[in-house]
C-alpha cells in the first residue's frame, strides 16, 4: 500500500510539473528558478521586388501581430533562410537590393538591438548572385560568420549551422550566376564545421546550458527522395554531434510544405517551418517559450503547435 501511495504521489507531481511547464511558468530546476525564454521564428520569405512586393506587408503584419498580451516579451527572432530571391532579369545590384530591403524591414519592425537580436540563417536563395560574405555583411551576423553560437540567457545558447556546401571543399557561391538557380538540393555540413559544432555543443553541455540549433535545410530525414532532397546530405553526422540532453530543439526551413509534422529523434524535437512566401494571407510563424525542462511552440497559420517535455 505504501509503495502504491508513493507511486501515486510521484505521478501527480510529474503531471503537475508538466502542466506548469506547458503554460510557460517558471520552474525551479537544480535551484534555477528563472523565467522562460520566449523567441519567435519564421522562414522562407523569398522577397524580390519584381513580383513579390506583398512579402514586405506580410512580414510587417507577421512581426507586428506577435502577441504582446503576455508579460514575457520576445527575446530573439530566428530567420531560417531564403530571406530574399532573384527576380527575372535582375542584375546583381538589384538582387542585393532585394536583400537590403527585406533585411531593413525586418530589423526596423522587430526593433533589433543588442538585447533583442535577430539570428540569420543562410539559405540557398540568399546567395543568388551574391557570395556568403556579402550576405553575412548585409544581414550583419556576428563577426560576419555564416555559422556561430550566441547566448541569449544564463542557460540558453543558440547555435546556427551553415549547410551551404556542395561537398567538403565547395561552398555555395552565386548559385544563379549561370542563369539558373542550381545547387538547392546539394547541401552539406563539411568536416571542419562538424568538428566546431561538436566542440561547441559539448562546451554548452559542460556549462550546464541548453542549445537550440538552427539550420536552413532539414537534418531529420534521409537525403534519398524528393522530400529528402531538402535535407542535409550528412544529416546523421550532424545529429551525431548532439550531446545527450543538450539540444531539445532544432528548427529548419527550406521545405516549403505546410503539412509537416514535427519529429522526435533521440530526445530532440525537429521542427520544419512552412514558407511565408506561399502563405502571405496568414504568414506562418512560431512563438516559442522554453525552460530548462520544457518548451511550448504556438504556431500561427499552417505552422503546427506542439509541446515538448525533455527532463
Amino acid at each position: 500500500m505504501r509503495t502504491r501511495y508513493r507511486t501515486s504521489i510521484w505521478c501527480i507531481l510529474a503531471i503537475a510539473v508538466m502542466m506548469v511547464a506547458a503554460t510557460g511558468m517558471s520552474i525551479g530546476i537544480n535551484g534555477d528558478d528563472k523565467r522562460p525564454v520566449r523567441v519567435i521564428a519564421f522562414s522562407d520569405t523569398h522577397y524580390e521586388s519584381t513580383s513579390r512586393e506583398y512579402v514586405i506587408d506580410a512580414v510587417r503584419d507577421l512581426i507586428e501581430g506577435i502577441s504582446s498580451t503576455t508579460s514575457l516579451q520576445p527575446t530573439a527572432l530566428f530567420i531560417l533562410g531564403d530571406t530574399k530571391d532573384e527576380g527575372k532579369g535582375q542584375t546583381k545590384s538589384q538582387v542585393h537590393n532585394n536583400l537590403k530591403t527585406i533585411t531593413s524591414e525586418i530589423n526596423t519592425t522587430w526593433g533589433v538591438s543588442s538585447t533583442k537580436p535577430i539570428f540569420w540563417v543562410l539559405g540557398n536563395h540568399d546567395v543568388d548572385r551574391l557570395t556568403k560574405q556579402e550576405w553575412a555583411e548585409t544581414v550583419s551576423t556576428p563577426d560576419q560568420r555564416t555559422y556561430y553560437r550566441k547566448d541569449i540567457s544564463s542557460w540558453l545558447s543558440i547555435v546556427v549551422i551553415d549547410s551551404g556546401y556542395y561537398n567538403e571543399s565547395s561552398p555555395w557561391s552565386c548559385l544563379s550566376c549561370s542563369g539558373v538557380h542550381v545547387g538547392w538540393n546539394a547541401t552539406l555540413v563539411p568536416s571542419p564545421q562538424l568538428k566546431w559544432l561538436r566542440t561547441t555543443l559539448l562546451a554548452i553541455k559542460n556549462e550546464r546550458r541548453k542549445a537550440v540549433v538552427l539550420s536552413h535545410a532539414r537534418i531529420d530525414i534521409p537525403h534519398n527522395d524528393w522530400e529528402g532532397n531538402r535535407t542535409v546530405l550528412n544529416a546523421a553526422a550532424v545529429r551525431s554531434t548532439f550531446p545527450d540532453k543538450t539540444v531539445p530543439l532544432v528548427i529548419t526551413g527550406h521545405d516549403h510544405k505546410a503539412n509537416h509534422s514535427p519529429t522526435f529523434i533521440s530526445g530532440t524535437l525537429h521542427y520544419t517551418l512552412p514558407a511565408v512566401v506561399e502563405n502571405p494571407t496568414i504568414p506562418p510563424l512560431i512563438d516559442i517559450q522554453i525552460t530548462r525542462c520544457s518548451l511550448q511552440i504556438t504556431g500561427r497559420g499552417p505552422a503546427p503547435s506542439i509541446s515538448h517535455f525533455f527532463c
